[in-house]
């Protein structure tokens, strides 16, 4: 590496140094929370019923999407079986495969963490690296 290349990382270095403390900004609070951006669902959640965590998670997938209907939240649905219909519009963001306490969306495993919706006895997986949810079965 240049002497040149060096310093322009240097003052780069400084200046977020600088930035940082001059807006009270640290590691702590720069870390991004993936609840600001989630809905959480999980048939186990015996929390709050409010789709904040995966503790506080909906029992039902239909009320994640209510929620997620005017946000541009996506919603994260815990492994297991799901037995109501669900209807979707297009703006929500559904994914299955989780096992219930991931914090990052790369750490889903969707072989693993079979999640099945079986509205009206029509199932439908949750189970591919991508869903498309305008091809899932909705009510009439």
């Amino acid at each position: 590496m240049t002497v040149k290349k060096m310093s322009k990382i240097a003052v780069a270095l400084i200046l977020v140094n600088y930035l940082s403390i001059a807006f009270g900004l640290n590691a702590n609070n720069l870390k991004f929370n993936v609840t600001d951006s989630v809905i959480f669902v999980s048939a186990d959640a015996r929390g709050k019923n409010d789709g904040s965590s995966w503790k506080n998670a909906y029992t039902k997938i239909q009320r994640a999407i209510n929620a997620a209907s005017n946000t541009k939240k996506t919603i994260w649905v815990a492994k297991g079986k799901y037995d109501k219909k669900i209807t979707i519009n297009k703006n929500v963001s559904l994914y299955g495969g989780f096992a219930g306490f991931e914090d990052s969306f790369q750490d889903r495993d969707f072989i693993k963490n079979e999640t099945i919706i079986n509205g009206d006895r029509k199932s439908t997986r949750l189970n591919s690296s991508h869903t498309d949810i305008s091809r899932m079965p909705s009510s009439a």
